[in-house]
This record gives C-alpha cells, structure tokens and sequence, in this order.
C-alpha cells in the first residue's frame, strides 16, 4: 500500500521533481559521480523533454494524473485484504498481478515496480497461514 501511495502522490509533480533532482545532480558534490555514469545528462534530457512538452501541449499531464490517482484507487483497494487478509486474498492476489503485469509490460516499469514488493509482502505477511487457519470449514465435510 505504502508503494502504490507514494508512487501515486509523486506522480502529480514529475517537473518539479525532475527539477530538483537535476539541480541536486548538477551540485558540485554529485556532478561528478552524474557525470560519470551518466545519468546527469539523461535526467537532463527526460526533464527538457517533459518540460517541451508540458508547455506545448499541458493536456498531456492528464494522462499521468490519472495513472497517480489510479494507484491511489489501488492503496485504498488493498486496505480490505490488509485488514481481514483470509477474507479478501482473491482481491489481493488480483490486484497484485495485475499491477505486475503491467509493470513488465510497460516502459515505466521503475515506477510500478513497486506492485512486486506489495506482492511479495504478501507472502511474508503469512497469506498461507492466515487462509489455513481462518477460512470457514466446508459444512459437508465437517459432517462426516
């Protein structure tokens, strides 16, 4: 949940998170080291780009506005699972591939993949005992 709300809430300021960034990077204790493995230089292109962009053509950060309030949408979804877990895996499990697949299959996969690390709390909060030990015994079976 804590990755989809903070992918989600720093989805809404990419400009000025870029220009932050860019300016902690062109300081001169990390301009060096930027500089080196390059990633001064690509910062600095994604943020001319997106800066283009939003000034030729501001209906386009619609786009990413949505994908932040979807991953909003999604940490609430997932408020249910997280406090009755054994009733609400199905969701969970859903959600979580969903959320998975399209990190593969998107170029922003950085920024969803953080869905993976939901999913894999998933089995280290105990999912398996939880369904075992919580889920109503089948009424048949307990007759016999």
């Amino acid at each position: 949940m804590a990755g989809l709300f903070i992918s989600g809430v720093t989805a809404f300021p990419l400009q000025s998170e870029l220009h932050w960034l860019l300016s902690m990077l062109e300081s001169l204790p990390l301009r060096q080291t930027a500089e080196t493995i390059h990633l001064l230089p690509w910062i600095a292109r994604v943020y001319h780009a997106l800066s283009e962009t939003n000034g030729q053509y501001p209906f386009l950060a619609y786009g990413t506005d949505w994908l932040a309030f979807a991953h909003l949408v999604l940490a609430v979804l997932f408020i249910g699972p997280y406090r009755d877990l054994a009733t609400q895996t199905t969701t969970l499990i859903s959600n979580c591939l969903s959320e998975v697949g399209l990190a593969l299959a998107s170029p922003r996969s950085l920024d969803e993949s953080c869905e993976v690390v939901n999913f894999i709390s998933l089995g280290s909060n105990g999912w398996a005992d939880a369904t075992s030990t919580s889920l109503p015994s089948n009424p048949v079976v307990s007759r016999q």
